[in-house]
This record gives structure tokens, C-alpha cells and sequence, in this order.
């Protein structure tokens, strides 16, 4: 029985157990594998390799989304505290 890539469910149940049991054994590393996994497949299906999705990412995309974050909390912030100004004032 066929199922994801070619695997069979017990050769997926397989590699399911032996992930976890690399977890429960040296979390740290499991999760850095799996995450340098992860780039390496983004990597892949852009084009763009391992590296240069790891720059992307790490050195555009996500300091890019921290500052627009943080300049739509600042300005919610403030219209809040201006609503609350302005229903002090009765306004």
C-alpha cells in the first residue's frame, strides 16, 4: 500500500518513531535538523538553495515583518490612547 513519496504507512510510522525518538533524545538537534531541512526543501522548489533562502529569510523576511509589526502596534497603540483621550474630553 502506496501512500506519501512513495512510503508505505510502515516505513512513515517507522520514521515517525524514529524522529521522536531523536527528539526525547537530543531535542536541540532534532529541531535544528529539521529546521535546516526545512530550508533546504524551500531552497529546492524556489530555486534559490539553502543559503540564499536561509538570507532571505532570516536576514530580509523577518527582519522586515518585525519592524511592520512593530509599527502597526505603535499605531494602534496611539489611536487607542487617542480614543481614550478623546471619550475623556467627551468627544
Amino acid at each position: 500500500m502506496q501512500s506519501w513519496n512513495g512510503m508505505d504507512i510502515q516505513q512513515l510510522q517507522y520514521c515517525g518513531d524514529l524522529m521522536w525518538s531523536a527528539l526525547m533524545a537530543d531535542p536541540i538537534s532534532t529541531i535544528f535538523g529539521v529546521c535546516v531541512w526545512i530550508l533546504q526543501v524551500i531552497g529546492d522548489f524556489t530555486g534559490m538553495g539553502y543559503e540564499l533562502a536561509n538570507v532571505v529569510i532570516f536576514v530580509i523576511v523577518h527582519p522586515a515583518l518585525t519592524i511592520a509589526l512593530f509599527v502597526l502596534w505603535r499605531r494602534a497603540r496611539r489611536e487607542a490612547l487617542e480614543c481614550s483621550i478623546g471619550l475623556e474630553n467627551g468627544k
